[in-house]
């Protein structure tokens, strides 16, 4: 019996989502952090990190299928690797 990591709780499947507000944040984020440089460069890189983490701990503990809740904890530690290397 294997598990079907896209199914909901409702039996239905979810691949693909519009992506939500801290997603798009961190995109517009990421692309102001590569334009820039300096200070202002490194202040859009700890936001990019602190959005991504906001982003991966809301489909950890709520992604609406197992697919969305690991895809949130492997962002969550790839934001944590990043903070601490």
């Amino acid at each position: 019996m294997s598990a079907d990591i896209f199914k909901t709780s409702n039996g239905e499947r979810v691949i693909v989502q519009k992506p939500n507000l801290p997603i798009i944040a961190a995109g517009i984020s990421w692309v102001i952090k590569h334009v820039t440089s300096g200070e202002l460069s490194a202040v859009f890189s700890t936001l990019t990190t602190a959005l991504l983490m906001y982003w991966a701990l809301l489909e950890l503990f709520w992604g609406v299928n197992l697919y969305r809740r690991i895809l949130g904890a492997v962002v969550a530690v790839m934001s944590l690797n990043s903070l601490y290397s």
